[in-house]
């Protein structure tokens, strides 16, 4: 899969008022532990000269500034000394012409960044501005929803438009200071960073310890009955691509999970790896409603002393480890059976 790149570029200099530019940032890159189709590329403190050095360095698809605008509208970096150097309107216009590349989006998150804005609306697809001053922490709230929008395949006007509307649920000063603009001829309704995410398959979670791993097997067993009639498809860790980037493989896997079958064991629960990297994005999208979590008990271990597992019912509520093969095989069945309706009437 073809990476979307985004840069990031954040300035705070010295002799201005501290902006809170690491949370903006940490908000984005939590994002991006969903969106694996985007490569973010983050340049602190950034100069004017950064603009060339990124632009002719990679091609992106998204471009972000946040910090200080001047009243005159003009985007606040960091000079040589440490502190603000604005860079000339024609200067970040020329430098956009010549090299923009593949950018369909500007964002600049920073006040009175509308007339910067206006000078390039003409040359990139959509720009997103400030018309007046906006506080920290609007700026930020406005990101987050923004971004959470626009990294699950929304378009930049609805994304746009999500954005604004939670500044004003949190009641937040500044919900009539982002202002959208588009090139003219340009639909910002169909301008999309990435496709919206194909939820067509299973997903097991286990972890790939040998006494887990024989569970793993028997299910198999009775998943590849459907699957061969091609009324399913799944994913488990085991066929990860030799060579292939591990975390971004099973990011792209998890974001396709339409089930997740959770192979539940002590081992499992003592997994960081899974506890903490894998298992909250699958729980994120059965909280939006689009992922089914189907628990698994192999073993006696803290399942219900986990808030987040237990809000799930047990498939079974007797442990496999248990069971003898007979009783295991009717289990698997009910598994199997269950992944491949809800798959079917997806």
């Amino acid at each position: 899969m073809k990476l979307a790149k985004m840069l990031f570029l954040a300035a705070n200099p010295l002799d201005t008022r501290r902006l809170a530019l690491d949370e903006e940032l940490r908000g984005i890159k939590e994002l991006l532990r969903e969106a694996s189709s985007i490569e973010l590329v983050d340049v602190l403190a950034a100069r004017p000269d950064d603009w060339l050095k990124e632009l002719r360095s990679q091609r992106f698809r998204v471009v972000h500034f946040s910090g200080h605008g001047t009243r005159g509208g003009a985007l606040q970096h960091v000079g040589s000394d440490g502190t603000a150097q604005p860079v000339p309107f024609e200067a970040l216009r020329a430098t956009l012409r010549v090299l923009k590349g593949d950018i369909c989006l500007i964002v600049f998150n920073a006040c009175y960044s509308r007339q910067q804005a206006v000078m390039i609306a003409d040359d990139i697809d959509c720009v997103i501005a400030m018309n007046d001053t906006i506080p920290d922490d609007g700026a930020i709230a406005f990101s987050n929803a923004f971004y959470r929008a626009l990294f699950s395949g929304t378009s930049v006007q609805k994304a746009f438009e999500e954005g604004k509307i939670a500044l004003a649920l949190e009641g937040l000063k500044g919900a009539q200071v982002p202002e959208l603009l588009v090139r003219p001829g340009v639909d910002a309704s169909k301008v999309m960073l990435i496709e919206p995410a194909q939820r067509n398959k299973a997903v097991i979670l286990f972890d790939p310890e040998r006494e887990d791993r024989r569970f793993l097997d028997e299910l198999r067993t009775h998943l590849d009955q459907y699957k061969r009639e091609k009324l399913l498809d799944y994913w488990d860790i085991t066929q990860l691509i030799p060579g292939s980037k591990k975390q971004l493989e099973i990011q792209q896997a998890l974001t396709s999970a339409r089930v997740a079958i959770l192979l539940i064991s002590s081992n499992f629960l003592a997994s960081p790896d899974i506890m903490d990297n894998q298992l909250p994005i699958l729980l994120r999208a059965a909280e939006r409603g689009e992922t089914e979590i189907l628990p698994v008990l192999l073993s006696c271990c803290g399942f219900y002393d986990d808030p987040n597992l237990r809000q799930f019912t047990l498939v079974n509520s007797e442990p496999l480890s248990g069971m003898d093969r007979p009783k295991r095989e009717k289990i698997w069945h009910k598994v199997a059976t269950l992944v491949r309706n809800t798959l079917q009437n997806a």
